[in-house]
């Protein structure tokens, strides 16, 4: 199965995505004007996943919300931190002060900061 326990595929999935948006996202690209909804998107996708078991999963989350946050466009930025539905702010910091995993409170404090 690809869902193996660890969540191999899905963070190696996560991954590939962010790496894709910051690839599309220098400031020189011609689709600059793509850049807010495929980072929403990925910001979204990726979201889902925040609550994950898997330390693997939660790792790739956090590089592919802080990866998505970057090019997100002012309104959509606004509407990820000030929405009504989930906190980003708060999971970032609770994740770095309560993970269990070491890597995802490091990477929820560089977010942090």
């Amino acid at each position: 199965s690809i869902w193996d326990e660890h969540g191999l595929f899905l963070s190696k999935f996560l991954y590939a995505l962010g790496m894709f948006v910051q690839s599309c996202g220098a400031p020189d690209v011609a689709n600059a004007a793509m850049m807010g909804p495929m980072a929403f998107d990925l910001y979204q996708l990726a979201w889902s996943f925040r609550l994950a078991e898997s330390a693997n999963i939660r790792q790739a989350v956090l590089f592919a919300v802080c990866t998505a946050m970057q090019y997100l466009s002012l309104e959509q930025l606004l509407e990820v931190i000030m929405g009504t539905n989930d906190d980003v702010v708060r999971y970032l910091s609770d994740c770095a002060s309560q993970d269990p995993d070491e890597c995802c409170r490091e990477l929820a404090r560089e977010a942090c900061s």
